[in-house]
């Protein structure tokens, strides 16, 4: 009962309540999975600037991949019009990614102060194993993985 009068006075001033248990680990599995995705963000981003690039340099190929989802439509477009399509989609995917990446590094530098920050970055950055970030620390796998999980927590209340 006490607690559905702290959700309502914070919600009556506009603040979010904690989310429960459940609800924190599944937020922390879905921070960890765009975690792990980190590189290829990256290297997805990369690509599209590229992509960019030689469309906007050489112009349009009308037998690449990207332009045969433009002629199914059954829809008559020019190939000017195909070609501002593409660098549209392009740009767009291009600000959402950069955008996700912005998030990600802000929420990280966030908790570098931490004296456990390697727990979350050689984890999900590095791809170090749990073993591996004790042995860099000097303690025990139990601290690594408890630690982690403190700080997963912090980067979903940032990120989620």
């Amino acid at each position: 009962m006490e607690q559905r009068r702290t959700a309502k006075s914070q919600a009556a001033q506009g603040l979010r309540p904690l989310p429960c248990k459940e609800e924190m680990r599944q937020k922390r599995t879905d921070c960890a999975r765009r975690l792990e995705n980190l590189a290829g963000l990256r290297i997805r981003l990369e690509k599209a600037r590229k992509r960019l690039s030689e469309l906007e340099e050489g112009g349009l190929a009308m037998r690449q991949m990207a332009v045969a989802r433009f002629q199914r439509s059954g829809v008559r477009l020019s190939e000017e019009q195909i070609y501002q399509a593409l660098v549209k989609d392009l740009k767009a995917r291009i600000a959402g990614d950069a955008y996700e990446l912005a998030l990600i590094e802000e929420a990280l530098q966030s908790i570098e102060g931490d004296r456990y920050y390697p727990c979350v970055h050689d984890r999900f950055v590095l791809g170090m194993e749990d073993g591996e970030i004790a042995a860099s620390l000097y303690c025990d796998e139990s601290t690594v993985r408890k630690n982690r999980v403190r700080l997963m927590n912090t980067l979903c209340l940032i990120l989620c």
